[in-house]
């Protein structure tokens, strides 16, 4: 008699789904600022910029119940688009997913790109979200940004868990595991 997969593939893709939220809720880290610097922050208006080479996630899109926070795609938009629409704006969250894992051409991210990023939080107060290896910090001005949160995947539950955080619904518990 054959028997059916069907409830071990599905057994194994909710295992799967478990663990990677386990992780994504144990790992994610300050690098700077806490918990209450970033309330401070969440409580003030502010635009969101979804650094993401690869597609646009929209997933902090809906971090106010109200949606009035200005959502911006560098993939959708373009830096000198942007540079224009932030001009009266004080407080940028930034959502970066460096489009590369290794540490190979800075990340896949564009010397135009890091720059923007620089040129943001010297003039901004700014907050990140950083969607990969924690080395890509080696690459912007750390020093100017308020807020630093290392999520370390892309992963759709990564994402979720950090939005979560950062409306203040989870905490941080993971900490950073190297040097930089």
């Amino acid at each position: 008699k054959a028997y059916s997969t069907q409830k071990i593939e599905e057994s194994k893709t909710h295992s799967y789904d478990e663990l990677n939220s386990k992780i994504a809720e144990e790992s994610l880290s300050f690098y700077k600022g806490n918990e209450t610097d970033l309330a401070d922050f969440r409580s003030q208006k502010f635009a969101v910029i979804e650094f993401n080479a690869k597609s646009v996630s929209n997933n902090f899109a809906p971090v106010s119940e109200n949606n009035d926070i200005p959502y911006f795609s560098i993939k959708e938009d373009g830096i000198q688009v942007l540079k224009s629409k932030l001009k009266n704006v004080e407080n940028v969250l930034i959502t970066l997913f460096p489009p590369q894992v290794r540490t190979r051409n800075k990340f896949g991210i564009s010397d135009e790109e890091i720059a923007f990023i620089n040129e943001l939080a010297a003039t901004k107060n700014v907050s990140l979200y950083l969607f990969g290896n924690p080395f890509v910090l080696n690459h912007l001005e750390v020093q100017n940004i308020e807020n630093i949160v290392l999520v370390y995947q892309d992963f759709k539950v990564f994402q979720e868990n950090a939005k979560q955080h950062f409306l203040g619904k989870t905490k941080a518990k993971g900490k950073l595991p190297v040097t930089l």
